[in-house]
């Protein structure tokens, strides 16, 4: 009789976050049945919208916090939801545990219609070490990041700014990018990329992150390039068990003492403008989002190849256009315009990271999954 959603359209917020509202099952939490959501410890002002989907606008409701201590709401005021249709909750996040927003008929403790339940994360920092880099004499270009940046400077503060665009997506999960102090001007040349191209291929970008200068062991390297010849792809992030998995240890054939390294870390193209979205979909990939085997193998990547065990498919539905692992811009565009903006924006890509898990799909789970690999072994440079 009443569902939630997101409180706005556009681009990812931290504080109006997406709700798992993909049926009611969650192997997980076998006791909940309904939708999910989180948010970080600490936010305040946090909103989600309430909608009275098959019940009276005259039906008395109200919004009580199970755990106050945890999640408190603060809008409306009185927990008593007004008439309309639609309406957005406010709420704090105040300690690191699990609650549920009840929606309960004519009373505060009257019976109970449905529930919310909201995740509150502990902040988890991921260090990331960021690179401007300049190859074989070609630096970062003037128009960076789609805004003019004449002055090193320009660019550092630009860096910067676009990256706390992309903790848009991730804070409500707990997790926070968290750039070193310093961003290092790393210069590669031959030696990083086995050639004098200005314009370096996949190969030789992989090479490059492995051999590079200023390189951190303990943060994930953020190489930041104004050109490489890859198509029109703006971004990458390559994980651990997948450059382990493609053998990018460099250099291949090392002498004597000399220390091989992986080319895990996350590249950027900065030419021009790039959702954050999309940037953030990328740490995704470093957060080993598309599951990796043991051995390495992938198990789904983006809309392909997700049926373990048996044929490839192809998802194109309303939940895969939301999420942010399945890119709406790699599924065709549709003749029905509710396929083509889920919320987002027209052609957008969604930001929705899911946090019920299903024994029948092994691509859910993606909240808890990116935070454990954070916390895993060699999860930086290697």
């Amino acid at each position: 009789m009443v569902e939630f959603g997101r409180a706005k359209t556009g681009s990812p917020h931290m504080k109006f976050p997406d709700v798992d509202n993909i049926g009611f099952q969650d192997n997980g939490q076998p006791n909940e049945h309904g939708p999910v959501m989180s948010i970080m410890n600490g936010l305040k002002d946090v909103r989600v919208q309430f909608y009275r989907a098959e019940i009276s606008r005259s039906a008395p409701l109200y919004i009580v916090s199970t755990d106050p201590t945890v999640a408190k709401i603060t809008g409306p005021a009185s927990g008593q939801l007004g008439s309309d249709l639609a309406q957005t909750i406010k709420f704090s996040a105040l300690a690191a545990g699990r609650a549920a927003f009840e929606v309960r008929y004519q009373w505060q403790d009257g019976p109970v219609l449905g529930r919310l339940y909201v995740q509150v994360y502990q902040r988890k920092n991921i260090a990331l070490r960021l690179h401007l880099v300049t190859v074989n004499g070609a630096g970062n270009p003037t128009n960076f990041f789609g805004k003019n940046c004449p002055h090193l400077a320009d660019q550092q503060a630009r860096l910067k700014w676009f990256i706390q665009q992309v903790n848009h997506t991730w804070i409500p999960h707990g997790i926070y990018l968290q750039p070193e102090a310093t961003i290092y001007n790393t210069v590669w040349g031959a030696a990083q990329i086995g050639s004098a191209s200005v314009s370096p291929t996949y190969n030789e970008l992989v090479m490059g992150g492995a051999l590079s200068p200023n390189r951190s062991a303990a943060s994930i390297n953020v190489y930041v390039l104004g050109q490489w010849t890859m198509g029109t792809t703006m971004a990458l992030g390559v994980p651990v068990k997948w450059a382990k998995q493609q053998n990018l240890l460099y250099p291949v054939a090392p002498g004597p003492g000399v220390v091989q390294h992986l080319s895990n870390a996350v590249y950027l193209r900065s030419s021009q403008f790039v959702e954050p979205v999309i940037v953030a979909h990328e740490f995704g990939h470093y957060m080993e989002l598309c599951s990796l085997a043991n051995n390495g193998a992938v198990q789904q990547w983006h809309s392909t190849g997700d049926s373990v065990g048996g044929n490839p498919g192809v998802r194109d539905d309303l939940v895969s256009r939301r999420r942010m692992m399945y890119p709406i811009v790699s599924l065709q565009a549709s003749s029905f315009p509710w396929r083509n903006d889920v919320g987002y924006g027209a052609g957008k890509t969604g930001g929705f990271i899911s946090y019920r898990t299903l024994a029948q799909d092994i691509t859910l789970g993606e909240s808890s999954r990116a935070r454990n690999a954070a916390a895993g072994g060699n999860f930086y440079a290697v």
